[in-house]
């Protein structure tokens, strides 16, 4: 994988991470019917640089998201695969290090959830637990798989429970840093829909996640060794850049990658 720009640092979505270099190797765990991998595949200059998991075997993941109001799993699946994404199922991701993945320059978790419903008080205390271990397990398990200045991106309802879940608490515990989160902006997955986790019989769900955000977080050590750029930016400090010229897009974006990679003084960026 290349060590390009400072991921979390530089970056606020995931959209804006992928587009600037060629060889960005992403890994999307917890897909539930492939549609959220499927709404960005486009945006990625080698979709053969992206492995989606599920935690379902494919056939239960097809019998679980059948066409509704939306393609059916096994539709998405195809899709991918026809793009050339690798798509591994059965796995479980607080457990990533067993299945040879490789390494990954993101790591994408999108609406981590262990099914287990709230509502009662006691069915509070098991939605709350059980999705606490599953997420501090899964922030335990990535850096088996994050490249070095590699990012984690979490997203996470802010409504009802969600907050006692207490998200920035798991990162801290589970030797991680949050260095950016943002709302997420749904309208730039096309096509994503937000199922839920035990799946659906007749006409598909898609979960409310209005306010939601995405929590772009890196371990502990890697965040330690950078140098004084990343460092700056992991504490909010905004970057600007002005482009003079009739310069391409994608000579912006390489431009930009060159500026600040591997940069460790101030005179890097003069």
């Amino acid at each position: 994988p290349s060590s390009v720009v400072s991921r979390a640092a530089a970056s606020r979505d995931l959209l804006a991470t992928i587009r600037l270099s060629k060889t960005f190797c992403v890994l999307e765990v917890g897909s539930g019917d492939g549609s959220h991998p499927l709404s960005y595949v486009g945006d990625l200059p080698d979709p053969r640089n992206l492995v989606v998991t599920c935690y379902d075997s494919r056939e239960d993941a097809e019998r679980k998201y059948p066409a509704g109001d939306g393609p059916s799993a096994a539709e998405n699946f195809r899709d991918l695969e026809e793009k050339g994404v690798r798509l591994v199922f059965g796995v479980d991701a607080t457990r990533l290090s067993e299945y040879a993945l490789g390494m990954f320059d993101v790591v994408i978790f999108y609406f981590p959830h262990t099914g287990v419903p709230a509502g009662s008080k006691e069915q509070n205390q098991q939605n709350i637990r059980s999705n606490q271990k599953l997420i501090h397990g899964f922030l335990r398990s990535v850096q088996s798989v994050v490249a070095d200045d590699g990012e984690v991106q979490l997203a996470l309802k802010t409504s009802g429970i969600y907050p006692q879940w207490s998200i920035d608490e798991l990162i801290l515990d589970a030797g991680m840093k949050k260095t950016h989160e943002f709302e997420l902006v749904k309208d730039e997955f096309p096509n994503y829909a937000h199922r839920l986790t035990l799946g659906s019989k007749g006409p598909l769900k898609r979960v409310k996640d209005r306010g939601a955000k995405v929590y772009l977080c890196e371990p502990d050590e890697a965040l330690d060794q950078s140098g004084w750029l990343r460092q700056a930016c992991s504490k909010n400090v905004r970057l600007r850049v002005t482009c003079l010229g009739p310069d391409t897009d994608a000579e912006v974006a390489t431009s930009i990658r060159l500026l600040l990679q591997d940069s460790t003084s101030a005179q890097d960026v003069l």
